[in-house]
């Protein structure tokens, strides 16, 4: 049961909060877990992209994948030091869609993944990954509550900061 556990990672803080608990279920269940990072380009990257060389948008998706993979290598090396069986996967795309085709191939797994448990219309106007995970995933789906304090827009900073 839950086999792999399927680890949803984006490189942030917060995502890594749900590191404990993957490897927790991977003890009690005595299964793989699957690190999955998405390679996702900046906004910025499509809006110059059809300026650049071809060769220099290139070079920029094989670094962010370097750097990807190097990442989930990481985090794997880390799970295996601690007598987990782990594999990570990397792929270029969207972050929920990427999750959920790991998903849909590992139908007896679950997916671990950390959330700010924004609402509303901030969840709309930010967007959300987990909700996204949560609404389409063919397998359970066990969301991580950010002990972190959710992030106040940069607006609300600025006028937080004016006397």
């Amino acid at each position: 049961m839950y086999d792999p556990i399927i680890l949803a990672l984006d490189g942030s803080d917060l995502a890594a909060e749900a590191i404990p608990h993957a490897e927790a279920l991977a003890r009690d269940f005595d299964a793989e877990i699957l690190v999955v990072r998405a390679v996702e380009l900046p906004r910025e990257y499509y809006e110059v992209a059809p300026y650049m060389a071809p060769a220099v948008a290139s070079s920029l998706i094989d670094e962010a994948q370097a750097q990807a993979e190097a990442y989930v290598a990481r985090h794997v090396e880390a799970l295996q030091a601690k007598g987990i069986r782990a594999r990570g996967r990397c792929r270029t795309g969207d972050p929920a869609t990427v999750i959920l085709e790991a998903a849909d191939e590992h139908r007896g797994g679950v997916v671990v993944i950390a959330t700010h448990g924004r609402s509303g219309l901030s969840r709309w106007a930010m967007g959300s990954v987990a909700d996204r995970v949560v609404r389409h995933s063919p397998v359970p789906v066990l969301l991580i509550r950010s002990a972190q304090p959710i992030p106040k827009p940069r607006a609300a900073k600025a006028e937080a900061a004016t006397p």
